[in-house]
């Protein structure tokens, strides 16, 4: 409600997922288009993209399971990209460790948004073990997009089953 809008009005859309059909985890994307009547052309001012992140569920978790649970550390809480300069791509760095008792998986590394590339040298961590995850930045990429890319973690450790990593841009 309403069904209409008059111009310069807001009003709030709510939609409900059955996360019960999506089969992966992490993000899943669609967008969906806003119109005045059945049949009104589809344009990008239409546009409304949806994101959903299916996580993992430790509800059940007994406390012992909880204390010998893996535990994410990263070095960092950002990716810096900075200024491209001249630069057609730049990179970073960061050290994803596992503070933990058990083995952390990197169950789904994903990138929210255009413009990055990423990768992992190892998406299972024994406790105390580390691994790199590199990010390399396309300047012509990240101009064209309508947003600031983001870095998106699911693991399997309890308290922080799904991990954003902020990228910052100059």
């Amino acid at each position: 409600k309403p069904a209409r809008l008059a111009p310069g009005r807001s009003a709030t859309v709510t939609l409900q997922v059955d996360s019960k059909q999506i089969t992966d985890l992490g993000l899943k994307q669609t967008q969906i288009y806003l119109g005045s009547f059945p049949g009104d052309k589809v344009s990008p001012e239409k546009q409304l993209d949806i994101n959903i992140i299916l996580i993992p569920s430790f509800g059940k978790q007994t406390q012992e399971q909880l204390a010998a649970a893996p535990r994410l550390q990263l070095s960092k809480g950002r990716i810096n990209i900075g200024s491209f300069e001249e630069k057609a791509k730049k990179k970073d760095e960061l050290e994803i460790t596992n503070i933990g008792k058990s083995t952390l998986s990197i169950r789904s590394l994903q990138i929210i948004g255009t413009g990055l590339e990423v990768s992992l040298n190892n998406q299972q961590i024994e406790a105390g073990e580390s691994a790199k995850l590199k990010v390399t930045a396309f300047r012509d990429l990240i101009e064209k997009s309508r947003t600031v890319p983001k870095v998106l973690l699911i693991t399997n450790d309890p308290t922080q089953p799904k991990v954003l990593i902020n990228v910052d841009l100059k």
